[in-house]
């Protein structure tokens, strides 16, 4: 009885140790798997939150990329407008100024014009120079030479035989000057030849009038560089000069005289040299139109003109501005709106990127709260 009682002690204690070892092996077995599932939930966790790093920075890298090719866009839209239309102020700007130029300058010429005949027409009315005595009109005469400016001056009477102070003769009874001042108009000549000393001078001629009637024609002559002299002193800009022609399209003033003794005519020079046919183009615009603004090329530079005629002559006033002097701020101009542009660029991603998570950040939320609905997942507060 007793050995049956300790048989059966024995085998409950096994039994025992047996379902403690299994208690022990389910604890075991529970404590890893919830170490197993908290790894996962951490590792899902950190996925997230990985995802949602990698969403808000791909949303903001998107964002930025998309406003700065917009901003870039649009800017270089502006900046191609601003750069043409700054270079199209600039050439208006340059045409009003080198027509106003003209203008001036053909108001100066025509005002020491007025103040040569002005000064001859004062000697005429002398008394000594109206009694047509040539030796009292010659030591009157002399002695006015250096007053005036004249180089020379003469009487011509009705019948065109002419005395110079100098001691010169001549017949110009039928130059047109002497004619016009013969019917009782002062005039003043084109670029003629000297009939006395053989140079291209320029020569004024005013009536002599004694009792009401023309007696004579007093006549200054004047150099042939006179009206080169006035040009020479208006220009536009470093490269630009002045000129004058005639209403043939000879030149009849120029910087330093060029051309002027020559009698340069580009439009009859034209026919045998093809490299004058710009400048030729644009006399025969000038002698058609009168007044206006144009471009042409000479001597391999491309030029802008102004050009108005001369009141009371034949004579027209031309402005020539060259066109790389007029243009040379245009670079200065477009490097200028590109380095605008750029720090626009700059600025506007900027803000972009700062601006990026307020916009960024909402919608990431309500992404997250639309997945935690789509796993049915309604116990979170939709974000505000």
């Amino acid at each position: 009885m007793n050995k049956f009682k300790l048989l059966i002690k024995k085998l409950t204690r096994k039994r025992d140790i047996k379902n403690d070892d299994m208690k022990e092996k389910d604890i075991k077995s529970k404590d890893i798997k919830n170490k197993d599932t908290k790894n996962k939930d951490i590792e899902k966790k950190n996925t997230q939150e990985d995802k949602k790093g990698i969403k808000g920075t791909s949303i903001k890298t998107k964002l930025i990329i998309y406003f700065s090719v917009l901003i870039l866009a649009s800017s270089a839209i502006i900046g191609f407008i601003f750069m043409n239309k700054g270079s199209d102020m600039l050439i208006q700007e340059v045409e009003q100024s080198i027509a106003l130029l003209t203008n001036e300058g053909a108001k100066l010429t025509q005002s020491r014009m007025e103040t040569q005949m002005r000064a001859l027409e004062m000697i005429a009315q002398r008394v000594d120079i109206q009694e047509m005595d040539w030796e009292k009109q010659r030591l009157v005469l002399s002695g006015q030479l250096e007053r005036t400016g004249f180089i020379d001056m003469g009487v011509a009477r009705p019948n065109g035989s002419t005395d110079y102070s100098s001691g010169g003769k001549a017949e110009l009874g039928d130059r047109t000057y002497v004619q016009n001042a013969l019917d009782g108009r002062t005039d003043v000549s084109d670029l003629v030849v000297s009939r006395v000393s053989n140079e291209i001078v320029m020569v004024y001629a005013t009536p002599i009038e004694r009792d009401g009637r023309v007696v004579g024609v007093l006549i200054g002559r004047e150099d042939g560089n006179a009206l080169s002299n006035i040009v020479e002193d208006i220009r536009y800009g470093e490269k630009g000069y002045t000129y004058m022609i005639n209403d043939q399209g000879t030149i009849v003033a120029y910087p330093d005289g060029e051309g002027v003794l020559d009698q340069f005519n580009p439009i009859e020079e034209a026919a045998e040299d093809d490299s004058l046919r710009s400048i030729a183009g644009l006399f025969e615009k000038i002698l058609s139109e009168g007044k206006g603004i144009s471009r042409y090329t000479f001597e391999g530079d491309d030029l802008y003109a102004a050009y108005t005629p001369i009141e009371g002559t034949n004579w027209s006033f031309i402005v020539a501005a060259n066109e790389a002097e007029v243009l040379s701020a245009v670079p200065e101009l477009q490097r200028v709106i590109i380095i605008f542009t750029g720090i626009i660029l700059l600025i506007s991603i900027v803000v972009t990127y700062i601006l990026g998570g307020s916009i960024v950040n909402p919608i990431i939320k309500a992404v997250e709260h639309s997945e935690e609905i789509a796993n049915l997942d309604i116990a979170q507060d939709v974000p505000q």
